[in-house]
């Protein structure tokens, strides 16, 4: 059996915005268009939070080996679902959180994303684990080992200062604590659900900000995301990542 370790590594900032400045700019500039949409909503308006639209709009979030990552799953059943108006609650709560922990510092980002994990009312929620979790194996006997139990302060101690370092690209900023806290898996139970209410927290304070559904997205994508995550944390290749989000906030 072959085990990948995941870990988060910080991406070097003087790297990325010299080399991907194009991507960054992308991607902050489909926020802005999101949140702009926000208030042209009419009677006409398709609706952006069902399978069937993210199925018909997946194009650009395929990737050229989704085939074969759909090929070496265990099982090609569908995932179960997540209730979409509970994750929906879940990015208002940690919004409401994050509005009143004023500036996020290293103890202040800590203490909010175990908040958040909390709200999943999961046994044990909002504290950090204590023993070794692995991924699922897939049809090729892969497994991905998340940080050891010991390493998860210092790898969170890295995301908040990770977190700072990106405060003037938000959008990147919100996407760096999504891959963080999966790559960390700092929590038994709850880390995806937790990450994603994070990331849609990060993208605006406004309490009326719109809802990016990144599960459905995911598991409309074929493991378009999945791959491009996974490039990010192990090679430390943001460039798929980074476009794949644009696309995605340009089509929510």
């Amino acid at each position: 059996m072959m085990m990948l370790l995941s870990h988060f590594m910080p991406p070097d900032k003087a790297h990325i915005t010299t080399r991907l400045g194009r991507r960054l700019a992308a991607l902050e500039a489909a926020r802005d268009g999101l949140l702009a949409r926000r208030h042209l909503s009419g009677n006409g308006e398709i609706r952006r939070d069902t399978h069937e639209y993210w199925l018909a709009s997946n194009r650009d979030l395929l990737h050229p080996l989704s085939g074969k990552w759909l090929h070496n799953q265990v099982t090609t059943a569908p995932r179960s679902p997540r209730d979409l108006a509970e994750e929906v609650e879940l990015a208002r709560q940690a919004r409401l959180r994050l509005r009143g922990a004023g500036s996020l510092g290293a103890n202040q980002l800590l203490k909010w994303i175990c908040d958040v994990n909390r709200l999943t009312d999961i046994s044990g929620g909002g504290e950090l684990r204590t023993i070794n979790v692995f991924s699922s194996a897939d049809r090729l006997g892969r497994r991905i080992a998340f940080s050891a139990p010991n390493d998860l302060r210092r790898q969170l101690d890295l995301l908040s200062q990770a977190a700072h370092d990106w405060q003037d690209y938000p959008t990147f900023r919100a996407l760096l604590l999504l891959l963080a806290v999966i790559a960390i898996h700092p929590f038994t139970d709850g880390n995806g659900r937790t990450a994603r209410a994070c990331f849609n927290a990060l993208l605006t304070d406004e309490p009326a900000a719109p809802f990016v559904p990144v599960r459905m997205i995911m598991d409309c994508s074929c493991g378009g995301l999945e791959i491009r995550m996974r490039d990010a944390i192990f090679n430390q290749s943001w460039g798929e990542i980074i476009s794949y989000f644009a696309a995605a906030l340009d089509l929510s």
